[in-house]
């Protein structure tokens, strides 16, 4: 994750579809929600980009979703802050 870009990035199995779910703190009583559903190239990298639709910010939480063969696999993950 990198904040300043507003990039989120990984990789896994080749031609796989992730889903990228984010809670963004615009307050601290404030939050919404942004899905984003990429497929990996050859390689296996995936790369979204919220610049057009919000800032990354400190404590934004982001969990990446993959389906492989009917089992589910999540990892979560807090944009880093201070």
């Amino acid at each position: 994750m990198d904040r300043v870009r507003d990039t989120i990035q990984g990789a896994t199995r080749p031609n796989a579809r992730v889903d990228i779910l984010i809670q963004h703190r615009e307050s601290f009583r404030r939050t919404q929600e942004f899905l984003y559903s990429e497929k990996t190239g050859d390689d296996g990298k995936f790369k979204v980009d919220t610049s057009s639709d919000f800032d990354l910010v400190g404590f934004d939480s982001v969990t990446v979703l993959l389906d492989r063969g009917g089992d589910f696999f999540r990892a979560t993950a807090l944009v880093p802050g201070v």
